[in-house]
């Protein structure tokens, strides 16, 4: 009878320092994620910057859109008047008219833009 015992033992005296490139690599991971998280947030800042520069637009749209409306809607009664008293032609007529209607259409577009715009800004705003 012969009876044998075997140990076997794996000592890593060099293991041509791959535990440092895990961790260096590891470091670089985490950096890069910080770098990309900031990145987002300056996106995001820059997003809402512009969508709040829009709106202001949007609003000053539609307030001079309003001051045109007034003006189109004086023209218009003063052309009307005129055509009343037949100093005005039906083309001056209609073409006084045809600038009012575009110009009331304006203002429309104007006031549903700025509403948007305003939306979009209170989206970004739960956002942050």
């Amino acid at each position: 009878m012969s009876a044998s015992v075997g140990l076997n033992l794996n000592i890593p005296i060099f293991n041509r320092f791959e535990v440092n490139n895990y961790v260096k690599t590891a470091q670089l991971n985490v950096e890069s994620n910080r770098l990309s998280i900031e990145n987002t947030k300056l996106e995001l800042r820059k997003a809402t910057q512009q969508a709040y520069q829009n709106a202001l637009a949007a609003k000053s749209r539609w307030n001079a859109a309003g001051k045109s409306e007034k003006v189109a809607q004086e023209a218009y009664r003063f052309v009307n008047q005129k055509y009343e008293n037949g100093r005005a032609t039906q083309y001056e007529l209609f073409q006084a008219k045809n600038h009012l209607t575009q110009t009331l259409s304006e203002q429309t577009q104007a006031k549903y833009e700025y509403i948007f715009r305003v939306k979009i800004l209170e989206m970004l705003n739960v956002l942050l």
